[in-house]
């Protein structure tokens, strides 16, 4: 860990707030000691100048000091030692010159050696005062370094949880895919081709997402139609899909692969609930702060549910809750025969 006060606002604070103890140092000598002039400014100097390098260079000493939180007494008989060397280096070579410059001054040097108590219960009080500021500095600086690595966690965490989401789409769809293929290879040779050939691009789509979560309402639904024309082949004139988007919500903001499972969980209750034609309709519509998305389908109240591992809509509204928050990010209407699924999606940014 670098220096706090060295390279920032913090060295210059440091010098004014001595410059401020050397002036207070000189007047108690020359106003209240009666001291001449030039020996206060001197005495003043000589002492605190040293004794602010000192307390410049004492970060080490903190820097490298290691207790357990709580531990004051640790903590105390370490820097008691530490700080009296450190007064200790400030008082003898100062006092050493002091002598060497006012050797003749009888009073002065008299002086100097009955204040020498309070030099170092002065000294030892700024040197702690110090000692404090380092460890304010210092805790300040670790519960920022532990708040950056808690929010880097919980950002793998988050990652972590979408991927796994994202990875229970594909391999369900594969499945139904790859069975539908292998009856189509008995039934209908060239529609089998055909899926494979549309199976193919899919999944190449899917992989070229990467690791980006977001991706443009635009693109998200040139990758639904990939999945909707490998549908189309299972179904044939079954499943018929009609679009009403506008042009300014074309690049709005919308996680990568969360239509999918909307438009499954729509051909499911659907097309498998019915014997007729299915019109399956995606609309949208751009408001200030969101993008409502619509995916509604006909649907037999009186049909047999059908059974599955409710993979879809939870899959969908996890992935929602990791990225936005809690919120009623899905809402679910079922009026006149017609199911509709209409998913709200957050724009942080002005996209119309």
């Amino acid at each position: 860990m670098r220096h706090p006060l060295i390279g920032n606002l913090g060295l210059l604070i440091y010098l004014i707030v001595w410059n401020v103890i050397i002036v207070a140092h000189f007047l108690v000598l020359y106003k209240y000691y009666e001291l001449p002039l030039d020996t206060s400014i001197t005495d003043a100097l000589t002492f605190n100048v040293m004794l602010c390098g000192v307390g410049l260079s004492y970060w080490n000493v903190v820097k490298y000091t290691h207790v357990k939180e709580g531990d004051w007494q640790n903590l105390f008989s370490i820097h008691l030692p530490a700080s009296l060397v450190a007064v200790g280096i400030c008082m003898w070579p100062s006092s050493i010159i002091l002598h060497l410059v006012y050797n003749q001054d009888v009073d002065y040097i008299s002086f100097l050696e009955k204040a020498a108590v309070w030099r170092w219960v002065e000294g030892l009080l700024i040197i702690w005062v110090i000692i404090l500021i380092y460890y304010l500095i210092k805790y300040y600086d670790d519960l920022q370094e532990k708040s950056k690595n808690e929010a880097q966690l919980k950002q793998l965490v988050k990652e972590a949880e979408l991927d796994m989401l994202k990875a229970q789409i594909n391999p369900h769809f594969i499945f139904n895919s790859l069975n539908s293929i292998s009856s189509l290879t008995i039934t209908n040779p060239e529609n089998a081709q055909e899926m494979i050939v549309n199976l193919s691009q899919f999944l190449r789509s899917s992989l070229g997402k990467g690791k980006e979560e977001l991706d443009t309402l635009k693109d998200e639904l040139e990758h639904i139609m990939l999945y909707l024309d490998i549908e189309k082949v299972r179904f044939g004139d079954r499943l018929k899909v009609s679009q009403n988007i506008p042009d300014k919500c074309a690049m709005a903001k919308v996680p990568n692969l969360i239509l999918q499972p909307l438009v499954e969980n729509a051909i499911k209750y659907g097309i498998y609930e019915t014997l007729r034609g299915v019109e399956l309709n995606i609309t949208a519509n751009c408001k200030l702060e969101n993008l409502e998305i619509r995916i509604s389908n006909p649907y037999d109240p009186q049909g047999i549910p059908q059974k599955g591992a409710g993979i879809g809509l939870k899959n969908v509204e996890s992935r929602m809750s990791i990225l936005y928050g809690k919120g009623q990010w899905i809402r679910i209407e079922r009026e006149n025969g017609i199911f509709t699924v209409t998913l709200v999606i957050p724009q942080f940014e002005n996209y119309i």
